[in-house]
């Protein structure tokens, strides 16, 4: 099932501002307890923020699609859809992993410029050249992981500075 426009048009439209969350149906409670793990969602967005289509394929899809559909017609984002109940286990959950992705995309990026910010601080305070804490923030920044694991830690240490 499909509404709007694809990857490939959006992309001829808009060029680098679109972003695709893909999420694959394997990833999902539900499909695996059904044995219904072949497929995919895919949103095409602007810049993460406005939904320009969705193809849902595998099981269910039907059903699935009419979120992006209603989302689109109302000017939904994906951050929007990530704040309604998705009841677990069920393939709806798929829906909010797209839309969880998106979110943790946003809050990672907006920290790492957090993490920039404070090595390049701490640099000029210790007297460095801020070469090096930008290696130092990118492998950080980098790691999707251990930009999750210092989440806490930015915002802390931003009030010390």
């Amino acid at each position: 099932a499909r509404v709007g426009l694809t990857e490939t048009e959006a992309k001829a439209r808009f060029g680098e501002k679109v972003k695709v969350f893909k999420v694959e149906f394997s990833d999902n409670d539900r499909a695996q307890t059904e044995s219904e793990t072949t497929g995919f969602a895919k949103i095409v967005t602007l810049n993460g923020k406005k939904i320009f289509g969705a193809s849902v394929i595998g099981a269910h899809a039907g059903e699935l699609i009419h979120e992006f559909v209603l989302a689109m017609r109302h000017n939904l984002t994906l951050t929007d859809l990530n704040k309604a109940v998705h009841v677990y286990p069920t393939f709806s959950k798929i829906t909010q992993a797209a839309a969880t992705e998106q979110t943790l995309e946003t809050q990672i990026s907006v920290r790492a410029e957090m993490v920039q910010q404070i090595f390049e601080d701490l640099a000029v305070k210790e007297g460095r050249n801020s070469f090096s804490s930008n290696i130092l923030s990118e492998y950080f920044c980098g790691n999707l992981r251990a930009a999750i694991l210092i989440f806490r830690w930015t915002a802390d240490r931003r009030r010390i500075l």
